[in-house]
């Protein structure tokens, strides 16, 4: 979970400075705010490409092999000391809670104001008024007033929180509020929280404005400043972003041309899946992937799509060899201690030849995860050399051995 959330963190991250150093002086809004929306959701399914890329690549073996699963029980042996792993959990869900805890109490608080207020109907919108106050804000399409509000302003405040309502700026807002709370710990995503509730402003002030002068509407908004107080899940008209949204109101509109920096983001995102999922060479931790190379056969001479896959020593027919091979599995392999130690799951794939004679060859470990498996894969792959009986070589449609390239994805779990 934490290596997931760590690579969350860092595509976030890189979305927002994108935004920040290139599109956000930009005029164009609404490609703005979609981009934000978007950048948040791609930042989450990102870093979930590093599985749906490692096995969909190698065709060859997929339609033969899904992942084997080595599942061991996380209670195991009693230890004298938490790992650091243990202690990142700890931390994280006490942070998470704490979230979780301040966003309840905002909403509590928020509820208790507006509780028992009768509302007057415009429009199809429910505006409740709020005693002693100068306030304005929607909240889950609702509109806020403080009574104390001068008239001559409220045509332009309730347009202006219509267009929140409208334009489901609540919806932005919910989403952005639950990243934050399960990424607490990621300073970004407060500037990326931000950056959304500043956007909403820029499009209800672009929409109301015309009901009078800019220049009216920019006196309107300084002489309101005082007025602000912030509230969790609501767009409010006052709100801190004064000077920016005068500044973006008064802006001249950007030029067609500067849409192509859209584009831009484009190979950046590819970049960034290539870098979670096409780790072929490295394992996770970044260390080169471990390899042990008994013979040296020449490429051509090996096959990765053949009539018949070899079959597994003892099995009956290609049928009944992926069984046979699964219950080898988890009878020859150990999960490691490291791992289960520090909780940690995940993937090895491990790549070898079988011969035309029925040995196993210059196997190697393709993915890993933090150095932690391969080992223990690669010596349960090796000791298949050692069974009385030998793999069926693969054969062609003429029925003669051949060499055959295989893949095997072995997924260890704790239960």
């Amino acid at each position: 979970m934490i290596p997931y959330l760590f690579k969350v963190s860092i595509a976030i991250a890189i979305i927002y400075i994108i935004y920040v150093g290139l599109l956000k002086n930009l005029t164009f809004l609404r490609l703005n705010r979609w981009y934000l929306l978007m950048g948040l959701l791609l930042g989450f399914l990102i870093p979930m490409t590093t599985y749906w890329i490692t096995f969909s690549v190698d065709t060859y073996y997929a339609y033969n092999f899904t992942p084997i699963q080595f599942n061991e029980s996380a209670i195991g042996e009693k230890t004298s000391h938490i790992s650091w792993y243990e202690i990142l959990m700890i931390v994280y869900w006490a942070g998470f809670l704490i979230s979780l805890l301040r966003l309840g109490y905002g909403l509590f608080s928020l509820n208790a104001m507006i509780k028992k207020r009768n509302p007057l109907t415009v429009f199809g919108n429910h505006i409740y008024s709020i005693p002693n106050s100068q306030q304005a804000f929607s909240y889950f399409g609702n509109i806020y007033l403080g009574n104390e509000i001068e008239e001559t302003d409220l045509q332009t405040i309730i347009h202006h929180e219509k267009v929140h309502i409208a334009e489901l700026h609540f919806i932005d807002l919910l989403i952005v509020e639950c990243a934050s709370i399960i990424l607490w710990f990621n300073p970004f995503i407060y500037g990326y929280k931000n950056e959304i509730k500043t956007l909403h402003e820029y499009l209800a002030d672009r929409a109301s404005c015309f009901l009078q002068s800019k220049s009216k509407y920019c006196t309107l908004l300084l002489n309101a400043i005082s007025s602000y107080q912030e509230q969790v899940l609501t767009n409010s008209f006052y709100s801190s972003q004064i000077k920016k949204r005068i500044k973006m109101l008064t802006k001249k509109q950007s030029k067609q041309s500067m849409i192509l920096r859209y584009l831009l983001i484009i190979p950046i995102l590819l970049t960034i899946v290539f870098m979670y999922s096409c780790q072929f060479d490295q394992d996770e931790s970044g260390m080169a992937k471990t390899n042990y190379i008994e013979e040296s056969i020449p490429e051509d001479e090996v096959y990765t799509v053949v009539a018949h896959m070899p079959m597994f020593p003892g099995s009956l027919d290609e049928k009944s060899s992926y069984p046979e091979l699964m219950n080898y599995i988890y009878n020859n392999i150990k999960y490691p201690e490291d791992a289960k130690k520090n909780g940690l799951e995940g993937t090895a794939v491990v790549q070898f030849i079988v011969t035309k004679d029925g040995r196993v060859v210059n196997a190697e470990i393709v993915r890993d995860i933090s150095n932690m498996f391969g080992d223990v894969v690669l010596k349960m792959v090796y000791s298949m050399n050692n069974l009385n009986q030998k793999w069926t070589p693969g054969r062609n449609e003429a029925g003669k051995p051949i060499n055959v390239m295989m893949k095997i994805p072995v997924k260890f779990k704790l239960e």
